[in-house]
Formats: structure tokens, C-alpha cells, sequence
């Protein structure tokens, strides 16, 4: 019934259906006089004022426990969009991030090696047989059956000196050792194919 019904939003003019205002019980319909676009660009263009900025520094600093606090429920509440938030931001801040991460990384060692061995051991559990390989691979190098991958130029590209070697037949058993040397950048590329 709702989507049907439509009231011009006292901002932009725009006719629109119900489900576009926000609720308020004193409006038309039950539903706020402006429209939820023009609301948030109303919040964006208020939260951008120099004085308000400083209003809600001034605030978090004075009421930092109660602030950290909301900021935490929302994270919680919120994951995909504080994972998008911050990627955002990582994005636009390449240097201030890195070094946010290095930082990180030297302050908490332990949750390092501890993440280190979660995420290997996952990646174990996902696909055994390439672990199993790559082993295969590096006992091979440790006992001189195959030389190192550093000592070839790419097999791919034939341009950069090679890094690492690549299953071309796949991980099973008798083709663990059935490798051939690609750079970096073209395994990459192979494992995107």
C-alpha cells in the first residue's frame, strides 16, 4: 500500500513514494516532510562544518570511554560496512595505512605468529594436496633434485628472472614434481586463468 502512495519532499521538490521518507508521527502519512537522500545530504553537508567537526572531537575527547564503547558496538553491529569503510580508507591513505600496519605488526608479534599459523593452517585444511606439492617441491630443492626457481628466467614471460615454481599439471601426487619457473607476476596470472 505504502509504495503506491507518493508526497513531494519539501527539499528537492521530487515526488516520491513512502518508503523514501524516514518515519515521524507528527508528518503526512507517518513519514518525515524530506526525503532520506536529502536528509543525508543534509548530515554530510552539517557533519562537514568545521564547527561541528571540532564540536564532536571536543565531545569524544572529554567522553572518550563512552565514545570508544560506540564506536565498538557499531564495528560489531556492522562488520561489512566497517570493512568497506576502512578499505575506503586504506585506499585513499596508502602511506598513513602501511605505516599504521607496520606499527602493528612490531607492537603485537604474538597475534602475528599466532594469525600467521591460523591462516596456514586453513589454507592446509582447504587444499591439502597443495601443500602437500609444495613440500615435495622444497625437499626436492633442500636435496639438489631440482635447482632453485631464482636460477631460471621465467618460463612465461621469459623477461624476469624467475621467483617460484608453478604446478602446471596440478597438485596430485605424481605430478608434484612436475613444476616449471615463472616470475611473480605470471604465476599470479597463471592461478587467475
Amino acid at each position: 500500500m505504502n509504495e503506491k502512495i507518493t508526497k513531494p519532499c519539501s527539499k528537492c521538490g521530487i515526488p516520491k513514494t513512502l518508503d523514501e521518507f524516514g518515519r515521524n508521527k507528527m508528518g503526512k502519512y507517518g513519514r518525515a516532510s524530506t526525503c532520506k537522500e536529502c536528509r543525508r545530504a543534509q548530515a554530510v553537508d552539517y557533519n562537514a562544518r568545521p564547527d561541528v567537526k571540532a564540536r564532536k572531537l571536543d565531545w569524544a575527547r572529554r567522553n572518550s570511554k563512552q565514545a570508544n564503547e560506540s564506536s565498538r558496538r557499531w564495528q560489531k553491529n556492522n562488520p561489512e560496512r566497517r570493512n568497506e569503510t576502512a578499505r575506503k580508507w586504506a585506499m585513499a591513505n596508502k602511506t598513513k595505512a602501511r605505516a599504521s600496519v607496520k606499527k602493528w605488526i612490531k607492537a603485537h608479534p604474538d597475534k602475528v605468529r599466532e594469525y600467521a599459523r591460523r591462516h596456514q593452517r586453513r589454507r592446509i585444511a582447504r587444499n591439502p594436496e597443495k601443500h602437500k606439492a609444495r613440500w615435495a617441491v622444497n625437499n626436492a630443492i633442500a636435496m639438489g633434485k631440482i635447482p632453485r626457481a631464482s636460477t631460471f628466467i621465467c618460463s612465461e614471460c621469459g623477461m624476469h628472472q624467475a621467483s617460484q615454481y608453478h604446478h602446471h599439471n596440478g597438485y596430485d601426487e605424481e605430478h608434484r614434481l612436475d613444476v616449471k619457473p615463472v616470475c611473480g607476476k605470471c604465476h599470479r596470472n597463471l592461478h587467475w586463468e
